[in-house]
């Protein structure tokens, strides 16, 4: 008993000795990031967190907290088990007079005794700093508790994560690289699949799933909500919890663990195809990944070449050799069953592309632009976008998403694109979520109802559901006419311009919803309860047009030709970039320039459309008031009209 003791201290000395520099750093970096910065802020004149977003303790050099927190336990695990895979080390240390589970445990205590001591060490200090001054601006007692449970939390879940995987590798290096893979292989293999489903699935939302926490699949992605306090305590515990089950499943394969391994990647054989080919998987998804933006073509050829690395790879460190370049066997195989899938995924063998919900299974449809205002429902009233629940426009949207299918993207010349975000939710709680590129003008027969309806409207402008009475103030922003900064708050007069606004908003038609190039800037509603929406100022509203002209606001509002110093049109060929970036490419290189200051040409440009951005000539009219110029395409014939 006293000889096995005797070993047991000098295997905790020798640990002590070798990595006991790692517990070293973790404290002084603690120690720097925290304490230190803190009473930094203390004898500082300026006033308290006033250089922190929010209050709390990860707010203080979060980035070195982090680091610390996801390196050293690692860098600790690898180099405690480090005799497991060497195998010189392993034999002496197996031969000692100790039995397999003391030398586990051993070694798990020295390893949890460096670690935890930092934490403690560092939370005692800021508790006495927290007593000896006010450091309420930067954070409380609750924060200084949270801060601990969210360190100890990773600390031990990076730890344990590292000795489990140490546990299946006869490789050091293969052990910390597996570990990070391991802890990153939900999330990531989650966004990989996600982009491969919007490659192969019209409609399929890759926005929406994405948006969906997909973060917390992943700890150390994770590890970033702890910068403002988002994550919640009790994924502290799960995490530890992880750990936890983490120690008990190592130490059940260390037990049967076979000596000789060591030096192998893999040290049990039945996983020796899940390494390979799961990492021919993954190199595979990100090559296709690399290549997502461009044709079908490219995206095969990153996907062909993504596994073949992959592949490569994954047999060169199985086999410790580079001459692995005649094993193609398994890689054969792998090519068959990934085009099956691939194939199946392309004929679309579930259905779901062409899959419409029956309208009486329908409660309520979410049309928008994108994913974010349908998980934000409070932004709803700064979008246009919202639910419908008429039976008609129930309809009207099935009709909507059927001629989609039917039509399938718009190429890349189709006019006025733009992003359309469908929430299908069911009776039975079900949803079916669609996101699609659409061409406004490739289904104008099918969006008219639809956007003309007065259930849609309603979304759209909220204006049209709000009393007058509530609004405290109306104020008109146009550009070139910021000086004015014109505000209505007589009442009477708002009641009177609210009256003939939303007069013309319900009898605006489909084809008066776009802009024109002239109808610039917006006016603003401020609400007594502090809500605050808008709704742009177009030429098209002609009762709102004639009360700006009785209250001869109309010149101060409207943009007209006298707000407009010239119009600068040329020609330009190309269609990559910004509009912005052709207009400058254009403009350095173009002969082909026309300066236009006639009123009655610019009054031309002003009442033409700005939604189409067809044409391969530029038009940029410059404002009077020296702001920004305004920058549109059009096309040839009109071009023609203006500068005869």
């Amino acid at each position: 008993m006293l000889k096995t003791s005797s070993f047991k201290k000098e295997v905790t000395k020798q640990n002590f000795r070798s990595v006991g520099w790692i517990g070293i750093v973790y404290l002084a970096g603690l120690l720097f990031a925290l304490p230190l910065k803190l009473m930094m802020e203390v004898s500082s004149d300026r006033p308290l967190g006033e250089y922190f977003y929010q209050r709390g303790l990860f707010q203080v050099n979060f980035e070195i907290q982090q680091l610390l927190m996801i390196v050293l336990p690692v860098l600790l695990a690898v180099f405690l088990f480090r005799y497991l895979h060497m195998k010189e080390s392993s034999d002496f240390i197996h031969s000692l007079p100790l039995k397999r589970k003391e030398l586990y445990h051993i070694n798990i205590w020295n390893g949890l005794v460096i670690l935890v001591s930092p934490i403690l060490i560092t939370t005692l200090i800021i508790a006495i700093i927290t007593v000896s001054y006010d450091l309420s601006g930067i954070y409380e007692w609750s924060d200084l508790w949270y801060w601990a449970g969210g360190t100890l939390s990773y600390t031990l879940l990076l730890f344990f994560s590292t000795v489990f995987v140490g546990m299946l590798t006869g490789m050091s290096a293969v052990q910390g690289v597996l570990t990070y893979i391991m802890l990153l292989f939900p999330a990531g293999i989650t966004v990989l699949f996600y982009f491969v489903l919007d490659q192969f699935l019209y409609g399929f939302s890759t926005n929406y799933y994405m948006d969906s926490s997909i973060e917390m699949l992943s700890p150390l992605s994770d590890s970033l909500n702890l910068f403002n306090g988002s994550l919640p305590a009790i994924r502290f515990i799960i995490y530890t919890s992880i750990a936890v089950f983490f120690y008990g499943l190592a130490w059940v394969i260390y037990k049967h663990r076979k000596l000789e391994m060591a030096g192998q990647a893999i040290v049990y054989n039945g996983l020796r195809p899940l390494f390979k080919y799961g990492l021919t998987f993954c190199m595979m998804l990100v090559g296709g990944l690399y290549f997502q933006s461009q044709p079908a073509g490219w995206v095969i050829f990153g996907y062909v070449v993504g596994s073949l690395v992959g592949y490569t790879v994954a047999e060169m460190v199985l086999q410790k050799t580079w001459r692995v370049f005649g094993k193609w066997k398994g890689y054969l195989g792998f090519s068959v069953v990934t085009f099956l899938v691939f194939f199946m995924l392309e004929i679309d063998v579930t259905g779901y592309e062409k899959a419409i919900p029956e309208a009486g299974n329908v409660e309520r449809v979410f049309i928008g632009e994108g994913s974010y205002t349908y998980k934000n429902k409070n932004e709803m009233m700064m979008s246009e976008a919202g639910y419908l629940t008429s039976a008609e426009n129930i309809e009207a949207i099935r009709n909507l998403h059927q001629q989609i299918v039917e039509t399938g993207p718009p190429d890349d010349h189709a006019n006025r694109k733009r992003n359309i975000f469908l929430a299908y939710e069911e009776k039975d709680q079900g949803s079916v979520i669609r996101e699609y590129i659409i061409s406004e003008d490739q289904l104008q027969s099918a969006l008219k109802p639809i956007y003309e309806s007065e259930e849609y409207k309603q979304l759209k402008y909220p204006v049209l559901h709000v009393d007058s009475e509530d609004i405290e103030n109306i104020r008109f922003y146009v550009p070139g006419k910021e000086d004015e900064n014109i505000v209505i708050t007589n009442a009477e007069k708002i009641a009177s311009l609210v009256k003939q606004l939303k007069q013309d908003l319900d009898e605006e038609t489909f084809d008066k919803r776009y802009p024109l190039i002239g109808d610039q800037g917006e006016i603003s509603f401020s609400l007594s309860d502090g809500t605050e929406f808008h709704v742009p100022i177009k030429r098209s509203y002609d009762r709102f047009n004639d009360w700006l002209q009785e209250q001869q606001m109309y010149e101060d509002i409207i943009l007209t030709a006298d707000d407009i110093s010239k119009a600068v049109i040329m020609y330009g060929e190309g269609d990559e970039g910004t509009i912005y970036n052709r207009f400058e490419k254009a403009a350095a290189s173009s002969d082909h320039v026309w300066t236009i200051t006639d009123p009655e040409k610019v009054e031309m440009l002003l009442n033409r459309s700005g939604n189409d951005n067809q044409g391969s000539y530029f038009v940029a009219l410059y404002y009077k008031g020296g702001y920004p110029e305004m920058i549109y395409s059009v096309p040839e014939d009109f071009v023609s009209r203006i500068i005869k």
